[in-house]
């Protein structure tokens, strides 16, 4: 009976050495393929950000021709809109011109305004109407030659951006289209130049002999006094109309410079908060990538464990080192759980079981526990073995070892019922005394002496006494 127990429990260590093992070592393969996983996920972030980087780069190229055509094509509509009001502020001064010319030949005839005071007005009012259109009509020929010059250097560039040799026949189609545009603006430019100058070299030289004979229509004082004062009333009209005209742009003006600045400051903030979306986006799916990378390789690996060990695939649905730790505990609450059976039928005393109690008491449960602590600590402790200096190859060897020592324990004298008994002459206080190196009491069957003996129990002793 003693070897079928000592058999079976050498049996249940056995079995739960060997399922500590195959735990430690799919723990290791499982420690591995994380290593792995995090280094393929590392370098399939660098590869993925250095994708990222050129495509960035190859959408900002792309990006940048689109907003130089699209900025091309507005200058372009703005500069023909601007081209088209100037064409018809000239014609308008051309209009004026011919109209101050008309009214100068009809002027001619009168030689002397006779002390009219309306004809008088009328003269002076026609006067200023011809000096100011005069003075329009030579900023109107200024700008055309400006514009002429600009129209020039745009075709210029327009020609030279023919000549590059990556240009999309589309972009050449409309580059073709606004260089014909421009030549034939070019053309009106200068035809509006030669006539505008044409009429404004005849009105000058009107302007030369008018400006000798202007005052002969004047011949009294009476006459300068009417002229003069509506110079005064003309000139003060004028320039209370232009500070008006002043006052109101200025105040446009600020209105328009505050609303600038407000759109300024929303801007600025709407480009701060598309700043954080963007990188907001941009964690989020790169989260959203290292997830599913590592729970794919996750789920290679579980397929390849679940090939590949002796363990039940319930343990390993879900491959962490959680749920590792868990195994080990659940493994390490089943050793406890058949110590505990073992220290019952330690305590039970009943008479069919002594002689096992007492054998139980000869491998003592302090080396059980010893040995499955120690192999919970050597299984704690396996990934920190390369870094151990005291670690060595065979710890198992050597546990076997002092189990056998310790088994090997000396014979220990007993009566015919299987019960320990001393037969000591002395007080039993040593470990010579075989109930004392068993840690039992001594009895009724043991030889030794009542009086010297300090290894039997007390409450017995005065029980005894008593009866």
């Amino acid at each position: 009976k003693f070897v079928k127990m000592e058999t079976y429990y050498q049996k249940q260590q056995t079995v739960y050495k060997r399922k500590l093992e195959e735990s430690a070592s799919v723990i290791k393969r499982l420690k591995v393929g994380k290593y792995q996983m995090k280094s393929d996920g590392e370098k399939y972030r660098q590869w993925r950000s250095t994708r990222e980087q050129e495509m960035c780069k190859l959408r900002q190229q792309n990006q940048q021709k689109e907003k130089k055509f699209v900025k091309m094509e507005t200058y372009y509509q703005k500069q023909q809109t601007v081209y088209k009001r100037k064409l018809e502020e000239s014609a308008s001064v051309i209009k004026r011109l011919k109209d101050t010319l008309a009214l100068q030949k009809n002027a001619r005839e009168k030689k002397s305004l006779l002390g009219n005071t309306d004809k008088v007005n009328h003269w002076v009012s026609q006067e200023f109407t011809a000096m100011v259109n005069t003075l329009e009509a030579e900023r109107t020929l200024d700008n055309l030659i400006e514009d002429r010059s600009l129209l020039a250097k745009e075709l210029a560039k327009l020609k030279d951006s023919l000549r590059e040799p990556n240009l999309q026949e589309e972009e050449r189609n409309k580059i073709n289209s606004q260089i014909k545009t421009l030549d034939e603006d070019l053309e009106l430019r200068s035809t509006q130049i030669v006539d505008l100058k044409q009429k404004l070299q005849s009105l000058d030289s009107y302007q030369d002999n008018k400006s000798k004979n202007r005052w002969d229509c004047i011949q009294t004082m009476a006459d300068a006094k009417i002229a003069l004062k509506y110079v005064f009333e003309t000139a003060n009209t004028y320039l209370t109309e232009l500070h008006k005209d002043k006052s109101s742009k200025e105040s446009a003006l600020n209105e328009l410079q505050d609303s600038y600045n407000a759109v300024v400051s929303q801007l600025a903030e709407k480009e701060e908060l598309l700043k954080q979306e963007t990188l907001k986006l941009k964690r989020a799916e790169s989260d959203h990538t290292d997830k599913v990378f590592v729970l794919l390789n996750k789920l290679q690996e579980q397929e390849k464990v679940s090939k590949g060990s002796t363990f039940p695939l319930q343990e390993l649905n879900n491959v962490s080192e959680e749920n590792a730790k868990k195994i080990i505990q659940q493994q390490q609450q089943k050793i406890e759980e058949l110590e505990k059976q073992l220290e019952k039928r330690k305590g039970s005393k009943s008479k069919s079981s002594k002689a096992s109690d007492n054998w139980n008491a000869v491998l003592t449960p302090k080396t059980t526990k010893q040995f499955f602590e120690e192999s919970d600590e050597d299984l704690e402790n396996l990934d920190d073995s390369m870094n151990d200096p005291d670690w060595r190859n065979t710890p198992i060897y050597r546990r076997l070892l002092s189990l056998k020592s310790e088994s090997r324990a000396m014979p220990v004298k007993r009566n015919i019922d299987g019960q320990p008994s001393c037969g000591c002459r002395g007080d039993c206080s040593t470990r010579l005394c075989s109930c004392r190196k068993l840690e039992v009491h001594c009895t009724g069957n043991c030889r030794c002496e009542d009086q010297s003996c300090k290894n039997k129990d007390k409450s017995v002793n005065e029980s005894n006494k008593s009866l």
